[in-house]
């Protein structure tokens, strides 16, 4: 989830933060070459954070386990409301099978993501301060984003309304006496989608707040 050509700027970060030699240190003046070196990698950190890989990636995941959880509750369904015991439950023990093939990749891919975009968005604020940034401010405006925070903040609005959606549709459910599969189902996709939410909101919210490059934003590349 992290390029290799960034992991030697990832792993100093990590032994500067682990130091503490911030806390304390003097920013360090823009025209020095320490300065440009740090600039430099804060750069290559950011743009890794930013790929439009990483983002795909999450999609994918997010999708991959939404489907997982409908093959699963697929073989709830079958289990619960069946009329042949034997049959129904192979048919169940192969969609939960099927379910855990697709689920855990998705779920491992995520969790990937979200452990190495924190990695990289704190290396990203220690190179920063090292190049002499001070930190953006708390609040920016939207227009101000670069495209790939945009990108990640319009799907976690996405993932806010699928969260809504998917409670009123269990809510409901529960409500007209819907079987246990298909309220399942349901909480299931609204967890999911507001973790995803919750995940990419944070990661905007982390990033706005690091010290803009000198160079143009990074994008969708």
């Amino acid at each position: 989830m992290i390029l290799p050509e960034t992991v030697a700027d990832l792993v100093d970060a990590e032994d500067e933060a682990t130091a503490d030699t911030s806390k304390t240190a003097t920013p360090v003046p823009a025209t020095s070459e320490p300065s440009a070196r740090a600039e430099a990698a804060a750069e290559r950190v950011r743009a890794d954070y930013g790929r439009s890989d990483r983002w795909l990636m999450g999609l994918l995941g997010t999708v991959g386990a939404a489907i997982a959880w409908a093959v699963v509750c697929v073989g709830i369904e079958s289990a619960t409301t069946g009329a042949r015991p034997a049959f129904d439950l192979a048919f169940s023990g192969m969609t939960l099978v099927a379910g855990a093939a697709l689920g855990i990749p998705a779920v491992w891919m995520l969790t990937s993501l979200h452990r190495s975009g924190r990695r990289l968005l704190r290396a990203a604020t220690v190179l920063s301060a090292r190049a002499g940034h001070l930190p953006a401010p708390a609040v920016r405006p939207v227009r101000s984003l670069p495209a790939n925070l945009l990108v990640r903040l319009a799907t976690s609005a996405a993932a806010v309304l699928a969260t809504l959606a998917a409670t009123a549709v269990a809510v409901r459910g529960a409500a007209t006496g819907e079987g246990p599969a298909f309220i399942a189902l349901y909480v299931g996709w609204a967890a999911l989608s507001g973790a995803a939410s919750i995940g990419q909101f944070g990661g905007v919210r982390r990033a706005s707040g690091l010290p803009a490059a000198r160079a143009t934003p990074a994008r969708l590349h």
